[in-house]
């Protein structure tokens, strides 16, 4: 999800106290990448969460597992021919928390920088 701002935005080192801040404190909050292009992923558990990316005005929100480990094991699994009953299953039921959890991160960005 792409979000434009009218107002200016936080560096990526900024928002990660900011949203630190607003939601819980429990989530991870993890800076990634090299250089001034850097992304904020945010976990709510070790299979949901959103990766944040700024660039200028703009807001990119797309959600990822947010740990190594579970990111690997879904790319090991696409490798299979069980992926397509596998994904299906697992797509249906985390489908919705990876979309609410989007949501939810881009509505207060949203509400914050318009």
């Amino acid at each position: 999800m792409k979000l434009t701002t009218s107002k200016g935005l936080p560096s990526i080192a900024e928002l990660k106290d900011i949203l630190r801040q607003e939601f819980s404190s429990d989530y991870s909050y993890r800076l990634f990448g090299l250089g001034k292009e850097k992304t904020l992923i945010v976990g709510k558990s070790p299979l949901v969460g959103a990766q944040i990316s700024i660039h200028e005005n703009e807001v990119t929100i797309q959600p990822t597992p947010p740990t190594l480990p579970a990111a690997f094991f879904v790319s090991f699994v696409s490798m299979t021919e069980f992926v397509v009953l596998l994904l299906l299953f697992v797509g249906i039921k985390l489908k919705s928390p990876w979309k609410e959890f989007e949501r939810d991160i881009s509505k207060f960005l949203y509400k914050k920088y318009n």
